[in-house]
């Protein structure tokens, strides 16, 4: 009986404690009390729902919720881009955020792993006059908004190119979110205004520890050098450092780098050469101790894979 008593009271403490943050945040869920989250989705989903009606969730508690009705409202392409700009300007930072994922439309956990072009018809052409009220809230007290900034600025196209020194300056932040956003928007910049900006990408890379943010620095680096003028100097820097990366892996993203180069990077054929006799040696010695790792016979074989495409007797990867 106590207990049941106890578990009561408690529940009460945590209604009025869910009231109490509601109203210290500013915001309010719109629609029925307590409607459920598979009722507010086929909602927004709805034709018959309007984009202001969209906005309305904008600020719903439901960090769920908010996401879904940034999808839809992204779906709603060049009709949504007033009430997106109305969310930017907000002083509600869900209501910023749930603007910029609308620009952004990406999916996944906080909005950061995949990229959905197919479903967000918001192009770079409606995206791009945005721009600059994102750059402004790079400055937002509040990470969240900041991350939410750089992806949504990612799809400004060229728009977002006056705000690359601000930008390139989240690659050394210590969070992983941001420095990923910060690699988003050089790769939606492109070449040639982020040319100027590989060298600060290549040391970001070289020493990042985030698997998810090191595939994205890698690849979008790999692109940007295909053309860069800069291209030699930062495939050196890379082959003379690469090796002090922290795990096969993370070396291997490296040296996917100088893959996607291919025969551009031969000049750099004798100092691969020399790390892969190192390879072999290290290996070698290894063997005799009983102390081979795991996955060192597999970065010597990738090492060599890297040494057949600079010298041209292999394809470099396409992506």
């Amino acid at each position: 009986m106590k207990r049941t008593v106890t578990l009561l009271r408690m529940g009460v403490a945590l209604g009025l404690l869910h009231v109490s943050l509601a109203a210290a945040l500013d915001f309010d869920p719109p629609g029925r009390p307590n409607e459920s989250g598979h009722a507010i989705a086929e909602k927004l989903a709805a034709e018959t729902t309007s984009a202001e009606q969209i906005y309305e969730y904008f600020r719903h508690y439901s960090p769920v919720v908010r996401k879904k009705a940034s999808e839809e409202m992204g779906r709603r392409g060049e009709e949504a881009m007033p009430l997106i700009v109305k969310g930017l300007k907000s002083s509600n930072r869900y209501e910023i955020r749930a603007a910029c994922d609308a620009i952004n439309g990406m999916r996944g956990f906080f909005g950061v792993n995949v990229k959905d072009e197919r479903n967000n018809p918001i192009t770079i052409e409606m995206a791009a006059p945005t721009a600059p009220l994102l750059a402004e809230l790079l400055d937002h007290e509040h990470m969240y908004v900041r991350v939410g900034a750089l992806y949504a600025l990612s799809r400004c196209g060229k728009a977002a190119a006056p705000y690359l020194p601000r930008v390139v300056k989240f690659l050394k932040d210590d969070e992983w979110w941001l420095r990923d956003g910060a690699t988003y928007v050089l790769e939606g910049v492109g070449s040639p205004e982020a040319d100027r900006y590989t060298r600060a990408l290549a040391k970001a890379m070289l020493k990042e520890q985030h698997i998810q943010c090191l595939n994205n620095m890698s690849k979008v680096l790999g692109s940007l050098l295909q053309t860069a003028s800069t291209a030699d100097a930062i495939a050196r820097t890379i082959v003379e450092q690469v090796e002090g990366m922290k795990t096969p892996y993370h070396r291997q993203r490296g040296r996917d780098v100088l893959n996607k180069m291919g025969t551009e990077a031969a000049a750099l054929l004798p100092e691969i050469e020399k790390m892969i006799k190192r390879k072999e040696q290290a290996i070698a010695k290894a063997m005799e101790s009983g102390s081979l790792g795991k996955y060192e016979e597999w970065d010597l074989e990738h090492l060599r894979t890297t040494q057949r495409i600079l010298a041209g007797e292999e394809k470099k990867p396409k992506r």
